[in-house]
């Protein structure tokens, strides 16, 4: 599958949003080997300047000793500074639980306080196959 489909099926299907076609006509891409606090991500993706996308490996993100609060807050200050609309961070994990995937989700939404504009979700990695090798 090209690249550009597995992402429009990752933000489509997977995430859920319901950007309009004309945004997947400009579609950014920035790799890191490995994440940083500053940039905790190994793919950086921006949808039509409007959605930012942070994806990366839940043991990646736990080798580098990041948290939440890191992740949440590089993406929010990338969001801002950018004008983008909204910011969605992908952890994927082949061991992924619904226990996992509440707590992180609960400590979320604790850290964004009410900002609707920021989203976490935790996938397989299928989701991203296609995308983060890209």
């Amino acid at each position: 599958m090209p690249a550009d489909q597995a992402i429009r099926r990752l933000v489509r299907t997977t995430l859920g949003c319901s950007c309009p076609e004309s945004v997947f006509e400009q579609i950014e891409r920035s790799h890191r080997q490995q994440p940083v606090r500053e940039h905790p991500y190994t793919l950086r993706l921006v949808i039509g300047k409007r959605l930012l996308i942070y994806v990366l490996e839940l043991a990646q993100f736990k080798a580098a000793h990041l948290r939440l609060n890191d992740l949440l807050m590089a993406g929010r200050r990338d969001r801002d500074t950018a004008g983008y609309n909204r910011f969605r961070a992908v952890l994927s994990d082949h061991a992924a639980d619904a226990g996992i995937e509440a707590s992180l989700q609960a400590e979320w939404q604790r850290l964004a306080a009410g900002d609707e504009r920021v989203h976490l979700h935790l996938v397989h990695p299928d989701s991203v196959a296609g995308i983060v090798d890209i």
